[in-house]
């Protein structure tokens, strides 16, 4: 199950750290709407995982597009099971999954929302970005940049430094940052540190 969610971790990740927000977000909408497969392709692999006893794990062997359609909704259903029991259970790399897939699958956005914000509140990163995506979109919240700039900037000071040169290409494309819209996210995210001071000053 760990090479499960290891794999399902890197996969989604790139779903969500590729978008590239511009003036016009249907750059960002485009990625969603590309990302459905893989994300998709997490949940049937977590799922094969979990039902089959010869699953290999090595899970670039396994093609979840070659099953047939029956046999991968069947997996996906328990896939999302297995991830759903995980998140529910406080693990936030499961919450960052269902986060994903509600947001570029089902486009469930309230149960993204929530999934997400669950695992903000771990200080997972890659869980910001997502809530970045939602505001910037307006994905089952009404656009708001600034609040979309707060969860970019928080995202970058929280994440490791392979996933800071991820976020490069959104962070470029974001407002100028002597933009009021940029000078109130980055207002909001130095607030959300204050109020979440252990996320971010923790010898661990």
């Amino acid at each position: 199950m760990f090479v499960v969610r290891l794999m399902s971790f890197v996969t989604a990740f790139v779903c969500i750290s590729s978008c590239n927000y511009a003036e016009d977000p249907s750059a960002l909408s485009e990625t969603y709407v590309n990302a459905v497969g893989t994300i998709r392709d997490v949940m049937i692999s977590t799922g094969h995982a979990s039902l089959e006893d010869d699953f290999d794990p090595e899970l670039f062997r396994f093609n979840p597009s070659a099953l047939d359609p029956k046999v991968a909704k069947r997996y996906e259903a328990k896939g999302v099971e297995e991830h759903e029991k995980s998140a529910r259970e406080g693990e936030s790399l499961s919450q960052y999954v269902l986060a994903c897939y509600y947001t570029v699958y089902t486009k469930n956005y309230q149960k993204a929302l929530y999934w997400a914000e669950k695992s903000v509140e771990a200080g997972y990163a890659e869980s910001m970005l997502v809530l970045g995506g939602a505001y910037l979109l307006g994905n089952g919240v009404p656009v708001d940049i600034s609040e979309g700039v707060k969860w970019i900037i928080l995202a970058d000071a929280k994440g490791n430094e392979d996933f800071k040169r991820e976020l490069n290409e959104i962070k470029r494309v974001l407002p100028d940052k002597d933009s009021e819209g940029y000078r109130e996210g980055s207002r909001r995210a130095a607030a959300w540190v204050q109020s979440h001071r252990n996320l971010f000053f923790n010898p661990n």
